[in-house]
């Protein structure tokens, strides 16, 4: 399924407010694109903000990522590759974040807008086509690669081949 959005930050938006409801939480990258913290903050949504290590090439911390999971962890949000960081995970690391969303039962959003915008000799992996069981909602749009920010087009691919947001497509 595909849902068409008012640029990326329609999509995140959407996401964001689909997945979590009033009182849950999200978990979050530090450093990581203001507008998801605001965007949960405007639902009551709680971010909790997980780390990226600067000596790793701005990797996800999977320690601490899986520290701040609760019973009310509602999703998780990636940015790959990264704003503001510019860093781009490698499949293996991709692996180990769906580890812990496929161990806690946890869907992730991915936000893929700089997908196409990689350093030289870097391969950009889309996470939804490493996992068969974990929902994916990947995010996108048309103004970043195409440089056309004025269009306000957006997307959202929904990964879903356990029908997991059976709830939400409703």
């Amino acid at each position: 399924d595909v849902v068409m959005t008012s640029g990326c930050s329609g999509a995140v938006e959407m996401a964001i407010s689909v997945l979590c409801n009033e009182g849950q939480n999200i978990l979050l990258p530090r450093p990581g694109f203001c507008l998801y913290n605001t965007v949960a903050g405007s639902r009551n949504v709680e971010a909790r903000l997980y780390n990226l290590l600067a000596e790793k090439n701005w990797e996800v911390d999977i320690e601490h990522m899986e520290s701040l999971i609760d019973e009310n962890t509602a999703a998780i949000l990636i940015n790959n590759p990264s704003n503001p960081c510019g860093s781009n995970f490698t499949k293996a690391h991709l692996k180990a974040i769906l580890g812990v969303c496929e161990r806690h039962r946890i869907p992730l959003i991915s936000d893929e807008i700089y997908a196409d915008m990689v350093f030289s000799g870097q391969v950009f992996t889309p996470t939804a086509t490493l996992t068969s069981t974990v929902p994916i909602l990947t995010l996108s749009g048309l103004a970043k690669q195409w440089l056309v920010p004025g269009w306000r087009i957006g997307w959202i691919l929904i990964n879903d081949r356990n029908n997991a947001f059976a709830q939400v497509r409703q």
